[in-house]
């Protein structure tokens, strides 16, 4: 959909069909919303996105994932790799959430002035009225010019036209060739019966024969003559080719490896560098308080040039376990000039997966993509709790047995014990004094927080020096929450 072969007449009935149908806006804008998320796409599908949440964006924006800020963040993203006609039409969008939503204002106008001094003297044009519009405008002039679009008249399109077209064409082929047929052939005996019987294969078709492929030629014994191939061209191309995103220009998801060691260090560190390259350092501060708290990135340009369009957004994660809003943060970064966006977070249930970051920027005019997961793992949400000997026990008995996870595993790392001790402190739990006998051992208790019953955490870690063997027990009321404390713990050791 929205693809290569889909030309502007397509599209224009596409959109004429959504604004006629009032029950499917919401819809509509939701459905584009989230096929953003998951690239790739084709520039016909950005257009198609842009219109769209322009006109229809307001039905979502009350849902926390596809607030104002998510639309036009995730729009703009895709910005800087679209051609001159697809960015028009995100300007108009851009200013059309200038008059919806005040929490974009400020933004909004950011790009209109930023690409006032653009190379293109159409976008120059639209960019230097949208941002006057901006600033003399007043609310209800800009409600007059902004309305949203009415209903279109009930006529028949280009593309309703030529499909009729071709239904014609093709009747009246068939027509003349049954004629054709009856003068040259005996009674019930068409020409094409004739060539099937004489051409049915003996060996059955395989697959590949059985499926139509692309091809940029008509096969010569094709059913369509010169004229209906073309028909069927008009239809489904233009003079004017849909835009394809260049392959080296398109968003890529970038998995990075180099942040492994930072991300690690950061699930028993509050805070850290959790990401570094020659052209940016993210530094990562968290603090958090049961089932809330907060990260706050620390953003730098290491570079002696300009950073500039530089947006993040959340692409993919898990929004039924996780609720995450982000400050805007400038999307202009000086040489060596750092800022700072806080990301506020309540954990809904346990989960598995730290959210990623989607990072894009322009430096030099050269347009960069990354991913960088954020340091949000489930330990987060655990705080720690105090119990003696008797309230251990009775705790650790009252779990059933079947509640209890066990693994054996080789120590990564040197078997420090003070290091052991703030590894574990650092994950949330409580180092509990006397209860094992074993002083090389370490039993832990903690309890998870979040929006669900809170779960009880018991954990007991034995430490084989002779073997450089850890063996973990987990003890929890809950089996995803004892696996995820399993594979924490096992990263750290």
């Amino acid at each position: 959909m929205f693809g290569e072969f889909v030309t502007r007449a397509v599209w224009y009935r596409f959109i004429q069909i959504v604004t006629n149908t009032v029950e499917v806006h919401g819809y509509a804008a939701k459905s584009v919303f989230e096929a953003l998320q998951i690239p790739p796409y084709h520039e016909t599908f950005i257009t198609v996105a842009a219109y769209v949440l322009g006109e229809y964006g307001n039905l979502i924006a009350g849902d926390e994932k596809s607030n104002p800020s998510s639309q036009l963040q995730m729009l703009h993203s895709k910005f800087p790799f679209c051609s001159e006609t697809t960015k028009a039409m995100l300007l108009t969008t851009y200013m059309k959430f200038f008059n919806l939503f005040p929490e974009t204002k400020q933004f909004v106008k950011n790009i209109f002035v930023s690409n006032m001094k653009h190379s293109d003297t159409e976008i120059q044009q639209r960019a230097t009225e949208y941002s006057k519009l901006c600033d003399v405008a007043s609310r209800n002039c800009l409600a007059t010019v902004l309305d949203e679009m009415p209903r279109y008249e009930n006529q028949s399109s280009s593309v309703e036209t030529a499909l009729q077209k071709l239904k014609s064409k093709f009747t009246e082929m068939h027509f003349n060739e049954d004629v054709q047929n009856e003068r040259n052939f005996p009674l019930g005996r068409s020409a094409s019966y004739n060539d099937a019987v004489q051409n049915y294969p003996t060996n059955p078709p395989l697959i590949n024969d059985a499926l139509p492929t692309r091809c940029s030629t008509v096969p010569q014994n094709s059913y369509l003559t010169g004229n209906h191939f073309e028909t069927l061209i008009e239809v489904f191309s233009s003079d004017e080719p849909a835009h394809q995103l260049p392959v080296s220009q398109s968003i890529t998801t970038l998995v990075l490896t180099s942040n492994e060691e930072a991300l690690k260090n950061l699930i028993w560190h509050k805070n850290g560098v959790l990401y570094e390259s020659n052209v940016l350092v993210i530094h990562s501060d968290g603090e958090f308080q049961k089932n809330k708290g907060s990260i706050t990135l620390k953003y730098k340009n290491k570079t002696m040039q300009a950073i500039q369009e530089f947006l993040q957004f959340f692409p993919n994660f898990e929004s039924d376990k996780l609720v995450l809003k982000k400050k805007i943060c400038p999307t202009f970064l000086a040489s060596n000039e750092e800022t700072i966006q806080k990301i506020e977070v309540e954990c809904l249930q346990d989960f598995t997966r730290p959210p990623a970051l989607s990072i894009t920027y322009n430096l030099n005019g050269s347009f960069q993509s990354l991913d960088v997961q954020i340091p949000l793992t489930l330990n987060k949400f655990i705080e720690p709790i105090t119990l003696n000997f008797d309230q251990f026990f009775s705790k650790w008995n009252s779990i059933q047995q079947c509640h209890e996870f066990v693994t054996t595993f080789p120590a990564k790392y040197i078997m420090n014990k003070d290091l052991l001790r703030r590894k574990l402190n650092g994950l949330g739990m409580m180092i509990l004094e006397n209860i094992d006998k074993n002083s090389s051992n370490f039993v832990c208790a903690g309890i998870f927080y979040s929006r669900m019953p809170p779960v009880g955490i018991l954990l007991r870690l034995e430490c084989s020096l002779s073997t450089f063997m850890y063996r973990l027990t987990v003890r929890s009321v809950k089996k995803t929450v004892s696996e995820e404390i399993i594979k924490l713990v096992q990263l750290l050791l």
